[in-house]
């Protein structure tokens, strides 16, 4: 399974201070704070530690179906920080389930994919600006990144892949009708939209001839 957050720094920076009283109380273990305190950059590290705790939420609502909000006992160790050719990574636990989270740091925004395993592989990620953000325009950048990364499936036009919502509000992949077993997460915050896509087999109903649009 996965899950995926993305925070935008500029509208986290307008909308939430992290510095107001018990603010970091409500949302973080003690030695995450300790680590916040610590930081060259608390505030950028206030939101890497949420997006990796978003992420894990997700993971967890895809697996029992119920919302909750208990950001404390989502549990954040970072082992790596970024670098120049690799993102940053952090192990997270949460009820004695570990998962591994890496992190994509930029200037503008932070974008954070978290795993059900340790393995941080066989996945596409894609993350979007959008000057005026609407839900149907983070829908289509979305759509557009998916389809571009399922085309290993077959011969299928845009209009093939839909994103449908679950009782839960999860979000599930469709190509041509057909359910898919890759696990797809989608996060939005101010300005930008992302997702994560697990490299599952895609498969597409043979019942059907389904032809990219020329």
């Amino acid at each position: 399974m996965i899950g995926n957050d993305i925070v935008d720094l500029a509208c986290a920076h307008r909308t939430s201070n992290w510095q107001r009283p018990r603010f970091l109380d409500k949302l973080f273990t003690s030695g995450e704070q300790d680590l916040i305190r610590a930081a060259a950059d608390p505030e950028r590290l206030v939101w890497l530690l949420w997006s990796c705790k978003e992420s894990v939420y997700k993971i967890v609502h895809r697996q029992t179906g119920h919302r909750f909000f208990a950001p404390r006992k989502i549990v954040c160790d970072l082992l790596t920080a970024q670098s120049a050719t690799q993102p940053a990574r952090a192990r997270v636990t949460y009820q004695g389930q570990s998962f591994a989270c890496q992190s994509e740091v930029g200037p503008a925004f932070i974008h954070t994919v978290a795993f059900s395993t340790a393995t941080a592989t066989g996945f596409a990620a894609r993350t979007f600006y959008l000057a005026q953000p609407t839900p149907r325009g983070q829908r289509q950048q979305v759509c557009a990144g998916l389809w571009e990364d399922c085309q290993g499936a077959g011969d299928f036009s845009a209009e093939a892949l839909e994103i449908r919502k679950n009782e839960q509000g999860i979000p599930l992949l469709f190509l041509a009708g057909v359910q898919q077993a890759a696990s797809l997460s989608i996060s939005h915050h101010g300005c930008y939209v992302a997702y994560a896509l697990t490299r599952g087999e895609l498969i597409l109903n043979q019942k059907k001839t389904v032809r990219t649009a020329r």
